[in-house]
């Protein structure tokens, strides 16, 4: 079948996306170890992070380590049921109190014995009698701020740093509706993938990689013609489910058997249900019909008979996906159903890998129990997070290697990766008190 070049819209650009940047971005930016080590101090010290769910610290006794770089917070939930958050270091000697997660009475070094109260109040140091006196008010663990949305736990060590809810500000309004507090992370694993936190991130802020690292999904997703909404540090990137890629002539060309066999594929590569494919295999689609003239009419029904209230929601949104970012390193897509949210963490002493956190929630009946997270799962590097995963994990390593190069140049940037101009120019707020500032030294030849 030959397909017309008037059958594939042509890009859409005016009001939906800002304008593209004339500037390159700095490949410094993405692999020399003082560039990192400026973020550790200006970045990783002053902005807010996304460290875990509360459930995962429910109850007295709990905690989990966060850990970001060089640094580690300690999140414990005590007896009086406050979650704080210590920075993760014994003062007598230096070595972390705790790592990974588990429940204790207390917060006990394993170096000396030195220990903590769950309130961070010294409570024992043996042999105390051998030291120069010890004051203990001027030994009660430091901690950093801890502030919760919703069931998302957040920290902070910057003591001056505005509220969580300032932070997010224009976030707020947008993702309220998705009702993460009756979501659950039914999938929770980490792997390490070798390239610097912020290609990672990229590779999750646009959608025009998609025809090509993901060529499956090009009939059923719009990588051409989406929205992108800059919203304060944050934004949201809007792409269009069950419709053909606006800029690949080839997505129109799969026929329907093909193309439902393509999206079952890509949902069992997150594990995800597949029984709307199932549904869309009974339907007949008329001439000039897509999949989304087919799913929008029906989701709403499909929710109320599950027992979900999805009011908060418009009709596309009960289809689409709502690609939302939190400055700096976390990046989800909001569905329905549920969402897909990536958090990418710096390694210490190695700006060319990272830690990519993989956390997938679904929405629980309005009338059911919600279940715990899931407890966390380390996947080695080289294992499979999953055909679609590995599809940008692969991607990512291959260009991290590439940038590696000595002649490497800096990165030119369209108006659909949007999201990344904007991502340095936040980024430079912090490291140099002026947004943008993409250059941070001599570009490459």
């Amino acid at each position: 079948m030959t397909i017309d070049e008037s059958q594939v819209r042509a890009p859409a650009y005016g009001g939906i996306r800002p304008a593209p940047r004339a500037e390159r971005v700095d490949v410094e930016r993405y692999r020399d170890p003082a560039f990192a080590r400026l973020e550790e101090q200006k970045l990783w010290r002053r902005v807010w992070q996304l460290a875990c769910f509360d459930d995962e610290v429910a109850e007295p006794g709990d905690y989990y380590e966060y850990q970001c770089g060089p640094f580690s917070i300690l999140l414990v939930r005590g007896e009086d049921r406050v979650l704080r958050g210590y920075h993760n270091s014994c003062l007598h000697r230096g070595r972390e109190l705790r790592s990974g997660t588990g429940n204790g009475p207390n917060i006990w070094c394993k170096y000396h014995g030195w220990t903590w109260s769950l309130d961070g109040s010294l409570e024992r140091v043996p042999d105390r009698e051998t030291f120069a006196p010890i004051e203990d008010h001027d030994y009660a663990l430091p901690q950093a701020r801890v502030e919760q949305w919703g069931k998302w736990v957040f920290i902070n060590m910057d003591p001056d740093a505005e509220p969580l809810e300032e932070f997010l500000g224009p976030l707020l309004p947008l993702i309220e509706p998705y009702r993460f507090d009756r979501q659950y992370k039914w999938c929770n694993q980490t792997t390490i993938v070798r390239a610097n936190w912020k290609n990672t991130c990229d590779a999750f802020l646009e959608g025009y990689h998609g025809r090509t690292v993901h060529p499956e999904s090009i009939g059923f997703i719009n990588y051409t013609d989406y929205e992108v909404e800059l919203l304060g540090q944050h934004g949201v990137m809007k792409v269009r489910i069950g419709e053909p890629d606006g800029g690949s002539p080839e997505a129109h060309e799969m026929d329907y058997t093909e193309l439902l066999d393509s999206m079952e594929w890509s949902l069992n590569a997150f594990r995800e249900d597949t029984s709307m494919v199932e549904m869309l295999r009974q339907v007949h689609l008329e001439p000039g019909q897509s999949i989304r003239d087919v799913l929008v009419p029906q989701a709403r029904p499909g929710y109320d008979q599950a027992g979900m209230d999805m009011s908060g929601l418009t009709d596309e949104q009960l289809v689409d996906d709502h690609h939302f970012t939190i400055f700096p390193n976390v990046i989800w897509n909001s569905f329905a159903f549920g969402a897909w949210i990536f958090r990418m963490r710096p390694m210490p002493g190695d700006p060319t890998s990272c830690y990519l956190d993989m956390w997938y929630t679904h929405r629980v009946p309005d009338d059911q129990e919600i279940p715990k997270s899931e407890p966390h799962r380390f996947i080695p590097p080289g294992e499979s997070c999953g055909p679609v995963m590995d599809q940008d994990i692969d991607n990512i390593n291959a260009q991290q290697r590439g940038q590696n190069n000595p002649y490497a140049r800096g990165f030119t940037l369209s108006n659909l990766e949007a999201r990344i101009s904007h991502m340095h120019d936040v980024l430079g707020s912090y490291l140099y008190g002026t947004p943008g500032q993409l250059n941070t030294g001599q570009l490459k030849p």
